[in-house]
């Protein structure tokens, strides 16, 4: 799991791990993955940006040099107020090698990509309870601290790239997640060892949706508010003002980021597009093609 420490938001482009005993390295792009899945489903907000950042691919045996996009994430600052949805995600990084060599497969049908937590989940509020996990508080929280870090996982180690469906559980005690049969082993209502706020805090981290039916009896409603009372994109997107980028990458495009409701970042130019995106506006304008030309832009 991957999660931002602090409310400074963070874009992240590549993650890449080296087998420690053989020459496979795992590669996972966060940023294409925010696009493909928004993409796939409207309601994941995730908030992606182009990047400057140089990976290196293997292809045909041949390495190549790409800018993947990257994935902002977040940690809510003291008034609980976030730039982005997400603190957080995990990735089951055997699905993703270094030489791409799902992605193709998966783009034709983004479900496998998308339609897991365990390949691929974000999380709202995975840093809950570090104060909690420290050495003099862990004995008191135990439970608290395992159930805050663990997201489900495959029930049986699948092979790299398997498609969905797959059967999927929960790792956590008492249970908050469903298992494959959609049922809750465990009530977590009548778990006594986490007060009523912990309760659907939990709930909202592992992404259960009906908190107050679930436990309609709390001890003291009134405490529980949201770990996350919204995200605010336009703190980031204040940080470009003014800034414009122009790139001759064929695989950054202004069109894509301007119609993007997830997308951040500064004014942008492709020069082999023609276009520009006012991300002010989230206007496009063409190439300006002669002196007297108006309602374009003059590269």
């Amino acid at each position: 799991m991957v999660t931002a420490s602090s409310s400074d938001a963070i874009c992240i482009s590549a993650i890449a791990v080296k087998h420690p005993t053989s020459d496979v390295t795992y590669a996972f792009l966060p940023g294409e993955m925010a696009v493909e899945c928004g993409n796939w489903d409207p309601d994941n907000d995730y908030a992606w940006s182009n990047s400057d950042a140089v990976i290196q691919f293997e292809h045909n045996g041949q390495t190549q040099n790409e800018r993947p996009k990257c994935m902002w994430i977040d940690a809510p600052d003291k008034s609980k107020q976030a730039a982005t949805s997400w603190n957080g995600f995990s990735v089951h990084l055997l699905d993703f090698m270094k030489d791409n060599s799902k992605w193709k497969q998966w783009q034709q049908d983004p479900y496998h990509m998308c339609g897991s937590k365990s390949r691929f989940g974000v999380y709202k509020s995975a840093q809950n309870y570090s104060k909690l996990c420290k050495p003099q508080h862990y004995h008191r929280f135990k439970l608290t601290c395992m159930l805050s870090v663990c997201p489900p996982v495959f029930e049986s180690a699948p092979k790299a790239g398997e498609l969905l469906p797959l059967v999927e559980y929960p790792t956590c005690f008492p249970s908050t997640t469903h298992d494959k049969n959609g049922i809750y082993e465990e009530d977590i209502c009548k778990e006594k060892r986490i007060d009523w706020k912990e309760k659907m805090d939990l709930m909202k981290l592992f992404g259960h949706q009906d908190m107050r039916k679930q436990c309609p009896d709390g001890e003291t409603k009134k405490r529980a508010r949201q770990t996350r009372s919204g995200s605010n994109m336009d703190a980031i997107q204040s940080r470009f003002a003014g800034i414009l980028v122009k790139s001759h990458d064929l695989g950054q495009s202004a069109v894509e980021v301007c119609t993007s409701k997830s997308s951040i970042g500064p004014n942008f130019y492709s020069h082999h597009e023609g276009m520009f995106c006012d991300m002010e506006t989230r206007n496009l304008y063409h190439r300006c093609e002669t002196s007297d030309q108006t309602d374009c832009f003059d590269t």
